[in-house]
């Protein structure tokens, strides 16, 4: 005969049972049961389901600056990275910080790491802007920082989304506009000029804000729903000088020997006022005349296109599942050597490739973030 507190254990015992298989059975079909990827170095364990988000990415050396947010219980915070993909089958974390704001892009010139942040107060998300001395990547040490505040009833329109660094300056794209930041002293930024987008030959109504931003000389290129240039030489009274109109909205600019890179997604009403991708294209525009922008050539891409990478006379077609390539001449390669990397769009983290033979990359290496307990 079980006494009275055996069966209440034997309940308890049963109840938690169900609620593990339950607990499981909710768990989606890529978290898998623990087990080691040497080519990923990535140890994926079975857990309450978090998915991550690489935001922004960016390269310099053999070190990738990456910066994530997870989906997940309770909005947790997202994280700054540095991976070393010295040897990209095993790539190495070298350092990271947690519970950081949420990081929207990342620029690395002369060893300072520039970070900009989407941070969360009582008024709503507000921007900051961070640096970091980079030059020891296992030690990165914070140098200054920069909080890029708004009018109360307008500040969404001041969240950096993009950032450029050229000219001892920061060009930060938000969707009011662009800030410019002077950074010739890494840890005392200084804003100079907030400029927004009034004045174009685009109404207003239809500018949905900065989605990228290219500097190129004494130009800053701001690509949203339409292409913006604007003369730079006095910053603290930047000009806009051309203007360039299409359908869709530029995901990413890229200036090269006096032409333009856009990569275009065009949408379509969906149900319950939403948005759904009906087409992707890549227009390369003339901007050597600021004042007579000119489609130069238009090419359709697949709707699985999530960017676009410029390299040695061909472009690299990034989307969920692979990368492609076609060849365009006269294109000269975005990143400094024979290493692409590019974010994984099915996961957090990224791909490294080898494209010393342009036409022919290969794969070479993957570094993901999985759950909480896997960030970095």
């Amino acid at each position: 005969m079980r006494t009275t507190l055996q069966r209440c254990a034997i309940i308890l015992i049963f109840a938690f049972i169900i609620t593990v298989v339950n607990t499981l059975t909710v768990v989606p079909a890529r978290a898998e049961e623990s087990r080691t990827n040497p080519a990923s170095n990535l140890l994926i364990k079975l857990a309450l389901p978090t998915q991550i988000s690489v935001d922004t990415l960016t390269v310099s050396g053999n070190y990738v600056y990456l910066g994530w947010h997870p989906f997940g219980y309770g909005n947790p915070p997202g994280g700054f990275g540095i991976v070393s993909i010295e040897d990209p089958s095993s790539c190495k974390l070298a350092w990271s910080s947690k519970g950081l704001p949420y990081p929207t892009s990342i620029c690395v010139v002369d060893n300072i790491a520039y970070v900009a942040f989407i941070t969360r107060n009582k008024r709503g998300p507000e921007g900051r802007l961070e640096t970091f001395d980079v030059t020891n990547p296992i030690m990165p040490k914070p140098l200054g920082g920069l909080d890029l505040d708004g009018p109360a009833e307008e500040l969404t329109d001041f969240v950096p989304i993009c950032m450029d660094v050229a000219n001892g300056c920061v060009f930060l794209g938000m969707q009011g506009g662009m800030n410019i930041v002077d950074a010739g002293d890494p840890s005392v930024l200084r804003l100079l000029k907030t400029y927004l987008t009034l004045g174009f030959k685009i109404p207003q109504s239809e500018w949905m804000g900065v989605s990228d931003i290219c500097v190129d000389g004494a130009r800053a290129y701001l690509a949203g729903r339409g292409l913006r240039v604007l003369d730079i030489t006095d910053l603290s009274s930047p000009k806009p000088i051309g203007s360039y109109i299409f359908a869709g909205d530029a995901q990413s600019v890229t200036v090269q020997d006096g032409k333009a890179y856009l990569v275009v997604f065009e949408y379509a009403p969906g149900p319950e006022g939403t948005h759904e991708l009906e087409s992707a294209r890549l227009d390369i525009v003339d901007v050597a005349d600021a004042s007579n922008l000119r489609l130069l050539q238009g090419i359709n891409l697949s709707k699985d296109t999530r960017s676009v990478v410029l390299g040695n006379g061909v472009v690299y077609l990034v989307s969920d599942d692979d990368l492609t390539v076609n060849r365009i001449d006269g294109v000269k390669p975005s990143f400094s050597n024979d290493k692409l990397v590019i974010p994984c769009c099915n996961g957090g983290g990224f791909k490294v490739f080898d494209v010393s033979v342009p036409t022919s990359p290969r794969l070479l290496g993957t570094y993901l973030i999985e759950g909480d307990s896997q960030q970095p």
